[in-house]
């Protein structure tokens, strides 16, 4: 419990006299910061910074002032002051998927024929390689196509290379 205490220590070690220390101490309350709740996507870090530049130790054994999450999870640091005062906060992390993006094999169609990209992903934002916005987009002519999906804050892309076949011409001729 916080507050002023009065220790006393009495030593009597079977002799006819005793020693007696008397040491009034302040015991402060426990300060704990809120739990602090950071989210990353999948395959990124973030960093935790104590507000301490020393005397730090952290859940995961190192003593420096930041350390780089890249895993879910519960971090916390305790920072101990020149007078021997300790402070504790907590972080947790939590990852985000991120979005399944695939266009496909790299293909080839005719011209008298019609091909739609999809990059999946419903609710998602989309960026494509022509500037549109949307989740399909129809293929007209032979190139290199790309898409960039942004789902919960988190980017995956994905290109697909498309060839236009020509139709063959074909001629018909007889004897008359």
């Amino acid at each position: 419990q916080p507050g002023t205490y009065n220790i006393s220590l009495v030593t009597d070690d079977g002799l006819p006299t005793q020693s007696s220390f008397c040491k009034q101490i302040v015991v402060l309350q426990n300060v704990q910061g809120p739990l602090q709740i950071k989210s990353i996507c999948a395959g990124d870090s973030i960093p935790l910074t104590s507000s301490s530049p020393t005397r730090n130790l952290w859940s995961d054994g190192s003593t420096s002032q930041t350390i780089y999450a890249k895993t879910a999870g519960k971090f916390w640091v305790q920072s101990t002051s020149a007078g021997g005062c300790i402070q504790i906060d907590s972080f947790e992390v939590n990852v985000k998927p991120l979005p399944i993006v695939n266009l496909g094999k790299d293909t080839t169609f005719c011209s008298n024929q019609s091909l739609v990209l999809n990059a999946g992903n419903v609710g998602a934002s989309y960026s494509c390689h022509n500037g549109a916005t949307s989740q399909t987009v129809a293929v007209q002519q032979s190139g290199e196509y790309s898409v960039v999906v942004t789902k919960d804050g988190c980017q995956s892309r994905d290109t697909i290379q498309i060839e236009q076949l020509s139709l063959p011409v074909a001629t018909i001729t007889g004897n008359d």
